[in-house]
């Protein structure tokens, strides 16, 4: 892992994405892992190839902006951005996702069917999920504090209203308490213990 990294710093890309390994289910690389026993690092060990990324990497100049990600300044990702702070956007294409005013849609992915509709938005694509407020803010706290400088309160009370932000007043008090998140000038963020155990943190924010 030293190595690697060494090798990817020496190389000077704008950006780069280190994530920790999961083996999905019924995929080609788990019936290696199952059949050839391979091994793969303990869950402490993880944790400390990830903090040592993130001091190596700050060292040659990246900055840690998301749980997984780093970049030279200026250079953070356009495109991940936007999912982690719900803009809008629009997929062209078979099978491709657009997120519009809250709605969620996907076009068709039988080639057939797609240029048989081509023209027609209602016969290739199809809405996944209605807009429904409480998961969009479920959404915003999930996605928001995957973000090293997290997410503002104050602009989520300005778009969605005070009464909506205090359903979660007592579960970002708990973490407060528990010290997983930090408050500073009205920006919720995760604290180096948050980071460790975010999808335990961020599971906290999933109401419905």
């Amino acid at each position: 892992w030293k190595l690697t990294l060494e090798k990817v710093i020496k190389l000077k890309p704008k950006h780069i994405s280190a994530y920790s390994l999961i083996i999905e289910l019924d995929t080609p690389y788990y019936k290696r892992y199952e059949e050839d026993k391979l091994i793969i690092p303990s869950d402490e060990i993880e944790r400390e190839m990830f903090w040592y990324a993130h001091e190596r990497l700050e060292e040659s100049g990246y900055e840690h902006y998301e749980i997984s990600n780093y970049a030279l300044s200026g250079f953070e990702s356009k495109h991940n951005r936007s999912y982690w702070t719900l803009s809008p956007y629009i997929g062209v294409g078979l099978g491709s996702a657009s997120y519009l005013e809250g709605i969620r849609y996907k076009n068709e992915t039988n080639l057939y069917t797609y240029i048989e509709g081509k023209g027609n938005l209602e016969k290739i694509r199809n809405i996944e999920q209605e807009k429904d407020l409480q998961l969009e803010l479920e959404e915003v706290f999930f996605l928001g504090l995957r973000r090293i400088k997290g997410i503002s309160l104050i602009d989520i009370e300005k778009k969605y209203g005070k009464a909506v932000l205090n359903q979660y007043k007592p579960i970002i008090e708990s973490l407060l308490k528990e010290g997983w998140v930090i408050k500073n000038n009205n920006y919720l963020f995760l604290s180096k213990k948050g980071i460790d155990f975010s999808n335990r943190v961020l599971s906290k924010f999933i109401l419905s």
